[in-house]
């Protein structure tokens, strides 16, 4: 005899009891907007990194800048430093060109001697030589001249080598130049003493008055020997 199989029946007890047993389906979520947020993290995370990477670039350059323009400044001061240099060394060159010239120099006018004169009172004179004088033909000024050699050597003094001139540039003769027959009758006032024609030896010093043909109407004069050079007035 055949059995049937018969189904057992699903009571309300087993129908809870399958119903706690297996856990209902979890609903499918959305993943779009995560993976968005991430992407919009990234882009920002690559955009500041960026940022940063540009900014310290920039500053990089900037202090290269920087760093160049000094080099350009120091090498600029530094040319003009070594352009001072040479103008100084060019300078004391000169110094030293212009000292040993001078030495050479006060050497040879040494070794060469110069007299020195110096000029006392200076004032008019009229001569009584002439019995009827003339207009000016009298008229003398003398100069009371002291002149010193400061050389080791003997010099000679020479009246020649005296010029005067008044303050328009006018000469005026030495006496016996005009006049060589006064040379020796000259009538100087007392006291004064004819400067001639002399040597003057090492470390010596001679005084006496020079006399030049003046009229009194001037007073003021330039005297010159050799390189010296006087303006003198008459009293």
């Amino acid at each position: 005899m055949e059995e049937t199989a018969q189904e057992p029946q699903k009571t309300p007890e087993a129908e809870v009891l399958k119903s706690e047993a297996s856990p209902p389906p979890k609903p499918k979520g959305n993943k779009k907007p995560i993976i968005i947020t991430i992407v919009i993290a990234v882009v920002l995370i690559i955009t500041a990194v960026a940022g940063v990477y540009l900014w310290q670039q920039g500053k990089v350059r900037g202090l290269s800048g920087d760093k160049n323009s000094l080099e350009d400044k120091m090498a600029s001061q530094s040319a003009q430093l070594a352009e001072l240099g040479k103008e100084n060394t060019n300078l004391k060159s000169r110094v030293v060109f212009l000292e040993k010239s001078l030495r050479e120099a006060t050497a040879s006018a040494q070794a060469q001697g110069e007299l020195t004169p110096s000029v006392g009172n200076v004032s008019h004179y009229t001569s009584k030589i002439f019995s009827e004088p003339s207009a000016d033909a009298n008229d003398f000024l003398l100069i009371d001249l002291t002149v010193k050699n400061s050389s080791k050597q003997t010099l000679y003094f020479s009246i020649f080598n005296l010029k005067l001139k008044d303050d328009e540039n006018k000469a005026y003769p030495y006496y016996t130049t005009a006049a060589p027959y006064l040379a020796n009758s000259f009538d100087l006032p007392k006291g004064k003493v004819e400067l001639r024609d002399q040597q003057v030896n090492a470390d010596e010093t001679v005084t006496g008055t020079v006399i030049f043909f003046v009229p009194k109407t001037k007073n003021l004069f330039t005297l010159l020997y050799n390189t010296s050079k006087f303006t003198i007035t008459a009293k």
